[in-house]
């Protein structure tokens, strides 16, 4: 049965400092509020070109709005790739490890949960990072050995 924890999303438990935290993988609904958080730090494509008009040859200031406007049809989402990049950092890190311990620890806020991941070293943070989106459990396919 390895990896069955994986695909079946089971909790674990991490300890840090000498204290167990029991810890989910992270939901749709998780990935949702991530996303959420990062649509809210955006600022708006055409705000910030407006405030770049000057200066600029008006062919110049043409092409400026225009990729605004490009940006500002697509920015009701967010790409994979910017997600993923976002966990890279060490607030999207915390934001993880605080959905993630939440479900079983609800008196924790998101401070409280960036401030125990810093007491783990590069390595462990790795680790967690890949048990929280649920993929560090998998074992890897032999066939791509």
């Amino acid at each position: 049965m390895d990896g069955l924890h994986a695909l079946t999303a089971a909790g674990w438990h991490e300890t840090i400092d000498e204290v167990e935290y029991y810890m989910e993988p992270l939901t749709l609904k998780d990935w949702g509020t991530i996303e959420k958080h990062l649509l809210a730090g955006r600022r708006d494509p055409i705000e910030v070109a407006r405030e770049n008009l000057e200066g600029l040859s008006p062919e110049e200031q043409r092409m400026l709005l225009e990729a605004a406007l490009d940006r500002a049809i697509g920015a009701h989402g967010v790409a994979a790739d910017e997600l993923i990049a976002y966990t890279a950092t060490p607030q999207g890190m915390a934001m993880m490890f605080w959905l993630s311990i939440r479900k079983r620890h609800p008196e924790i806020g998101e401070d409280r949960a960036a401030e125990l991941l810093g007491s783990l070293g590069k390595d462990e943070l790795a680790r967690l990072r890949a048990d929280i989106e649920g993929r560090g459990g998998i074992p890897e396919d032999p066939s791509k050995k």
